[in-house]
């Protein structure tokens, strides 16, 4: 069996000193892996019903600290050397997929084998509308996405045309993105798979 538990960030403890200090501390406990969640925004008014408890109220205040997670990653990546890093999860509408490549692959390098992406569709209409996404689409802007994103990681030229993210034609050869698609799986640890798991929820 494996461990990990989610880092602080969001609240008051989001902070550099709180989440570097944590981060440091489950890695010397033996944890296996530490996580991050994701909203860009909490709106003032929520119609949309929470998922994840009895009432369908969102527990957060729109004032909250919420940490962008793969920002709040790649900092736990530096000071960290054996433990996963993951999203629980990234809420693919929030980001242009070509974007979201990029920063995981970026994140990749930095932490070699050690990325895990939770990838989901989102249940927040009021946060996805807010990037453009129609949230009953949601769930073909993801599948969409994730296809954009695994082109991103195996391909050195990228042409994409497809109904939800923008047509892109791109050369995809950062060093970043070469590490990416070289690389073991860091979810499987298995050459040859695609560098990041992918589940939509």
């Amino acid at each position: 069996m494996q461990v990990g538990c989610h880092l602080p960030v969001y609240g008051p403890a989001a902070t550099r000193d709180v989440l570097l200090g944590f981060a440091r501390r489950m890695e010397a406990l033996g944890y296996n892996s530490l996580w991050a969640s994701d909203h860009i925004v909490i709106p003032y008014s929520i119609a949309s019903r929470y998922p994840y408890n009895p009432t369908g109220d969102f527990p957060l205040a729109p004032a909250t600290s919420f940490l962008e997670p793969l920002v709040a990653l790649g900092l736990v990546a530096g000071v960290t050397e054996r433990v996963r890093l993951g999203t629980t999860v990234l809420v693919l509408p929030h980001r242009h997929p070509v974007l979201a490549a990029k920063m995981l692959a970026t994140l990749d390098h930095l932490a070699p084998g050690r990325v895990i992406l939770g990838a989901g569709v989102g249940w927040m209409k009021e946060e996805i509308e807010l990037f453009g996404v129609p949230y009953e689409r949601r769930g073909a802007w993801s599948d969409e996405a994730i296809r954009v994103m695994k082109a991103c990681w195996r391909d050195e030229r990228v042409s994409h045309r497809g109904r939800s993210p923008r047509r892109a034609r791109s050369r995809s050869g950062s060093a970043a993105t070469r590490r990416a698609r070289s690389g073991a799986s860091p979810s499987s640890g298995t050459a040859g798979t695609p560098p990041f798991r992918t589940r939509r929820r």
